[in-house]
């Protein structure tokens, strides 16, 4: 009889989901009831056979007709990534966001063009309603399991997630089997890290089984600051019997990032001087005043601390032999305290009102360099309910697996306070670090910005997936309607401590925004639906052709629309050497509507609305090689080739129009080097805009940006040594000392790439 599971990928499965002992009615045939978790069956350990993120179940990534690529644990064992974003680069489609990295915001990363800010947790969404953010801070490795990157809207997943694509972490679960990991990794930067994970079974091992972590990481980022982290796990998993079992997840960090780490988006170099205009490519040598590796500007004294708290608890059962349940719930808690010094902005640029093209910026000068002091704190609350039903049926030859469920999102702002004291002294940057005294904070004169905001969002969504012609043809259909309600207030009276009152105000109400002129812009929809619908032909039994059309939609209290998504998307995908090696093919099509930009006809006086919301297009074309190209040689390899412009054909900022990664891992299984594995790995990235451009020149000409950042080669080495219960990685990031740029955010925040890195990992299992 069919389980209902959270099976863990790559491990002993806490109750693994054998296939039913009954037929299905008039088959005669042996059907497998659909699972919520996945089991690794594929013959390499960087390949895997299933996925869970299209649909909420597991289900065959050969039978799925969108792109799903999933990181296994043993690709993560052996890159040793100090976030999720170091594994997730090698894959197609996927290039860094604006706060990639260790010191970064939410494992930010870009997929086909579109930043993500926000992620999923064991299907949980990580949007923090009703605002368009995400929690600060990255999920340490440590707690996940395995990864999926599931390429494209997603209408059942992460229906209010970016158009470009979703992330699902998928964290670690107690299991039967006993096991004690302990582990210490050292090295120059994103190291220092010491951890313990520990499962096994309690009471008669039948029934219970648990599993603690704990992590301490102490350690320097690049350039000039540092992470000091405590995080840490408790889990338990009770198996009433082998249809049914309930599992409880609490996951809680502390994150404090000191120095240049704190000021994400904020640090790194301006670009100032009069040759970076009329579409200048920049070198890797930093503007004059500034340094590649410094301080430039930054007060050492800043901090970034959050404190993440998950809560979840998950029950799942076969109700019928035909259909299982899962309910799934979440409580979330965040607390955010920054406090930093950083130079600021205010550059003027100028454009040829004829061609669009950008012909000068106001230089700043670095030896008094205006600096702003910001104290900044949040608190929030956001509470999740999920219910999913999925059914396993067969009709006269015809398989039909339906998905249907619900889910609740309730999220509360207590407190969103951004003060600014603008007094700060200038800093000269040829006189070395900038250090003034730390501002009090009434000192604190610009209150810049105070919403609090609560509001709940609800989503119903069904899914089905029929088999033809002996499961030879697969057409999938979803549908899924969101509902939302916002309440948005003014300035609260906050009685900080030792500060008194800041502020007052009144609840404002729901989101509304009137029309104006002739261009109608409607309030925030109360409900909005997203769609999804599939074919896909399995050619041989190793091969499938598919094609797909997915949506979803992104909401938020600071835009008067829904962002809609939308993606077209065919491809091929295959299975080869007995499902050691997967190779896949596609083109997407991708846009995103409502996005706001600036309005030709204002500028020209044919139009009292400044603004007008737009498309923004993306297309392109990825490959993929993942898995054993023999049993020693493993392999990585993606391209990805695209074209992402808004409605006048401009380019964002940093988002490349062509990606490439090149991996190859060989383990050794004779003599004397068996258990030993290397690897060697080449990352390229190409050309970005430095900045996003929006306007419009007083002709109507659309004004472009003025700079770009050059293309970059990463490469990247590493390997590992297993011998009886001790194991040993190292890796060694940017091994030819490259600098580059590789985040743009605008003029006044270009962040260099981190040079040679160490770290050297050693795990004791016992």
């Amino acid at each position: 009889m069919a389980v209902a599971t959270v099976a863990s990928f790559g491990q002993t499965a806490a109750t693994p989901a054998p296939k039913t002992d009954q037929a299905a009615p008039g088959s005669g045939e042996i059907v497998t009831l659909p699972a919520f978790g996945v089991n690794a069956s594929a013959a390499n350990q960087y390949q895997a056979d299933e996925e869970m993120s299209a649909s909420r179940t597991a289900g065959k990534i050969l039978d799925t007709s969108m792109t799903v690529n999933v990181i296994t644990p043993a690709f993560m064992q052996d890159i040793g990534p100090a976030t999720i974003y170091d594994v997730t680069k090698y894959f197609a489609g996927v290039s860094p966001g604006r706060g990639s990295g260790s010191s970064g915001i939410n494992d930010r990363m870009v997929f086909r063009g579109f930043e993500s800010f926000t992620k999923t947790l064991d299907n949980f969404s990580g949007f923090l309603f009703p605002s368009s953010a995400a929690d600060g801070g990255n999920i340490d490795p440590v707690f996940v399991e395995h990864a999926e990157l599931l390429m494209g809207p997603d209408s059942i997943l992460a229906p209010t997630g970016t158009p470009g694509g979703s992330v699902n972490l998928v964290t670690k679960s107690p299991q039967f089997n006993r096991s004690t990991d302990i582990s210490a990794m050292l090295g120059k930067y994103d190291a220092g890290k010491f951890t313990v994970d520990t499962t096994g079974p309690l009471g008669d091992g039948k029934h219970m089984a648990y599993r603690l972590i704990a992590m301490y990481q102490d350690s320097d980022t690049f350039p000039q600051g540092g992470n000091l982290i405590y995080a840490g796990s408790a889990m338990l998993t009770y198996k009433f019997s082998d249809k049914a079992q309930l599992t409880f997840k609490y996951i809680g960090q502390q994150e404090t990032y000191k120095g240049t780490a704190t000021l994400c988006n904020l640090d790194g170099e301006q670009v100032y001087t009069a040759d970076t205009v009329r579409g200048m490519t920049l070198s890797a040598t930093p503007q004059p005043g500034f340094t590649y590796d410094g301080w430039n500007g930054d007060a050492p004294w800043s901090y970034r601390t959050m404190r993440d708290n998950y809560f979840q608890a998950e029950l799942t059962s076969a109700l019928t032999d035909r259909i299982n349940v899962r309910l799934g719930a979440q409580l979330y808690y965040n607390s955010t305290t920054n406090w930093m010094a950083y130079p600021t902005g205010g550059e003027a640029n100028s454009w040829d009102p004829v061609t669009g093209v950008e012909i000068g910026v106001t230089p700043i000068n670095p030896a008094a360099l205006n600096e702003v002091g910001t104290w900044e704190a949040s608190v929030n609350r956001q509470i999740q309910l999920q219910n999913d039903y999925a059914g396993n049926f067969e009709f006269n030859g015809m398989t039909v697996q339906p998905v249907i469920g619900w889910s609740y999102q309730q999220g509360a702002f207590f407190t969103n306070l951004y003060l600014q004291d603008k007094s700060m002294p200038t800093a000269n940057l040829a006189a070395g670090v900038y250090n003034p005294p730390q501002p009090s904070m009434s000192q604190m004169t610009a209150l810049t910005g105070d919403t609090p905001s609560n509001g709940w969002m609800y989503q119903a969504y069904a899914f089905t997936r029929l088999g033809l012609f002996k499961d030879r043809m697969f057409v999938t259909a979803g549908v899924e309607r969101t509902w939302t309600n916002v309440n948005i207030y003014n300035v609260h009276a906050y009685n900080l401590p030792g500060y008194g009152p800041i502020g007052t105000g009144a609840p404002t109400g729901h989101v509304t925004q009137a029309a104006t002129g002739n261009l109608l812009q409607p309030s925030v929809k109360p409900s909005h639906d997203a769609y999804m619908a599939g074919l896909l032909y399995k050619i041989t039994p190793e091969v499938s052709g598919y094609v797909s059309f997915t949506t979803n939609a992104q909401v938020a209290y600071s835009v008067p629309l829904w962002e809609a998504g939308k993606q077209y998307e065919f491809g091929l995908k295959s299975s080869l050497f007995n499902n050691r090696l997967s190779v896949s093919v596609d083109h997407f099509q991708i846009s995103e509507s409502n996005v706001q930009s600036g309005n030709p006809l204002y500028n020209t006086g044919q139009s009292l609305i400044p603004y007008l919301y737009a498309d923004l297009t993306n297309k392109g074309y990825e490959a993929s090689i993942t898995g054993g190209i023999t049993d020693n040689l493993s392999a990585v390899i993606s391209g990805t080739t695209m074209h992402l412009r808004d409605f006048a054909g401009r380019r964002q900022r940093n988002i490349p129009d062509n990606m490439a990664t090149f991996l190859l891992n060989y383990r050794f299984t004779d003599k004397l080097l068996k258990g030993a594995n290397v690897f060697a790995a080449y990352i390229h990235q190409g050309s970005v805009a430095g900045e996003t451009v929006t306007g419009f020149t007083s002709l109507g000409v659309a004004e472009l940006p003025g700079f770009y950042v050059a293309a970059y080669n990463i490469i990247n080495a590493g390997a590992g040594y297993k011998i009886d219960r001790y194991q040993f990685n190292l890796n060694v990031d940017n091994v030819a000392n490259t600098k580059a740029w590789w985040q743009a955010s605008s003029r006044t925040s270009l962040f260099p790439y981190p040079p040679i890195t160490f770290r050297f990992t050693m795990t004791v299992h016992l």
